[in-house]
C-alpha cells in the first residue's frame, strides 16, 4: 500500500509542487515503486527535484512524467540520476529536444539496466538526438519498446532506427 499513498500525497500537494512531495520522497523514496506525476506542469526544476529524491531508490520501477513540460534540462536531471531499478521511463509530451535525447543516449550507455520501456513521443526530438538515441539502445538489450511518435524524424534518423531494429530484433520501436 505505500506506492498508493506516495502517489495519493502526491496528487494533493501539486498546487504547492515540488517543496512538499519532494521533502516526502525524500523522507520514504524505500517503497516508492511506481511514481506517475503526469500532466501536472512539473517543469525542469521539479524534474530535477524528482531524479535527486528518487535517485537511491531500489524499487523505482516506473517513472511517467509525460505532459509536464519538462525540456532538456529536465531530461537531462532525470538519465544522469536515474534509479537502477527503473523499468519503465515516460517521458511523452514533454519539451524534449536532441541535447536532453543526448543525454538519456549517454544515460543507456553506461548504465540503466533494467530499462525495458521507453517513452518519448510528442517531443521534438530530432535527427541528432534520435541517432544518438538509437545508438545507444543498439547496445542495451534489455530495451524490448521504445516510443518515439510525433518527433521530427528525417530519413538520418530513420535509417539510423532501422538499423537498430535489424540489430536488436526484439526491440519494438512504435514511430
Amino acid at each position: 500500500c505505500e506506492p498508493l499513498y506516495v502517489f495519493v500525497y502526491l496528487l494533493l500537494c501539486l498546487p504547492t509542487f515540488p517543496s512538499p512531495c519532494v521533502t516526502y520522497l525524500r523522507i520514504s523514496p524505500a517503497n516508492l515503486v511506481h511514481l506517475d506525476i503526469g500532466d501536472n506542469h512539473v517543469g525542469d526544476s521539479g524534474a530535477a527535484a524528482i531524479a535527486e529524491a528518487t535517485c537511491s531508490s531500489k524499487k523505482l520501477q516506473t517513472l511517467a512524467l509525460g505532459g509536464n513540460r519538462i525540456s532538456d534540462p529536465g531530461l537531462t536531471a532525470i538519465s544522469t540520476q536515474m534509479a537502477s531499478s527503473l523499468s519503465t521511463l515516460n517521458f511523452n509530451f514533454n519539451c524534449v529536444a536532441d541535447e536532453g535525447a543526448i543525454s538519456l543516449a549517454n544515460a543507456l550507455r553506461t548504465g540503466s539496466g533494467s530499462l525495458t520501456c521507453l517513452y518519448l513521443s510528442g517531443n521534438s526530438i530530432g535527427s541528432s538526438g534520435i541517432q544518438e538515441l538509437a545508438d545507444a539502445v543498439s547496445k542495451h538489450k534489455s530495451l524490448k519498446q521504445i516510443y518515439l511518435r510525433g518527433n521530427p524524424l528525417d530519413s538520418g534518423a530513420r535509417s539510423a532506427l532501422e538499423k537498430v531494429a535489424q540489430h536488436h530484433p526484439s526491440l519494438v520501436i512504435f514511430v
